[in-house]
């Protein structure tokens, strides 16, 4: 099928005509990328400046993050954490979390878990660790900030104490009556 367009000039030019369903999709498809793309694209000024910590790579029941801001995220796996992030996990809840160091923390249930400072630059001047536990229990197994400088890793115990590693693994846990 042949369709004739005319022009300002005084020359018609020819084009083949598609079928409708086509250019229906065509349209959708084309409608729907303009659409989304400004919404897939979009950083706020918060997640420009956003530290990786680490990422989830176990989530049982429900467990949130929340960011220095105060704004929360539900965490599933593959989730990013961030510098300033406090984790809570629910009374039927635990994480596991692979930090960029290689460091692996497992918290268990109803616990509230803070990363104070996290960076890996495999430079065992900068680098630095420095997680603490509010309330609940955690599990490590140290990273790679831990083997390159023991003086740069710590970790805080609500406010009874900082704890200095000289292993590689270790489990703290504060009690419901506040006990560590």
């Amino acid at each position: 099928m042949e369709a004739v367009f005319f022009s300002l000039s005084s020359k018609p030019f020819r084009t083949t005509t598609r079928r409708p369903a086509s250019r229906f999709f065509v349209c959708i498809i084309s409608l729907s990328l303009a659409l989304s793309a400004p919404y897939g694209i979009a950083q706020t000024d918060s997640d420009v400046n956003q530290v990786r910590a680490g990422g989830v790579i176990v989530v049982s029941g429900a467990v949130v993050a929340r960011d220095s801001s105060g704004s929360e995220r539900q965490l599933r796996r593959r989730s990013d954490v961030f510098v300033g992030d406090t984790i809570h996990t629910a009374a039927d809840a635990t994480t596991q979390i692979r930090m960029v160091d290689g460091a692996l923390i497992a918290l268990k249930e109803a616990t509230e878990f803070s990363i104070v400072a996290y960076q890996y630059e495999e430079n065992p001047n900068t680098d630095v660790s420095s997680i603490e536990l509010i309330a609940g229990g955690f599990r490590t197994i140290t990273g790679s900030i831990d083997e390159q400088n023991r003086e740069n890793y710590s970790a805080g115990i609500a406010q009874f104490a900082t704890i200095g590693i000289r292993g590689t693994d270790y489990e703290v846990v504060i009690t419901p009556a506040g006990e560590v």
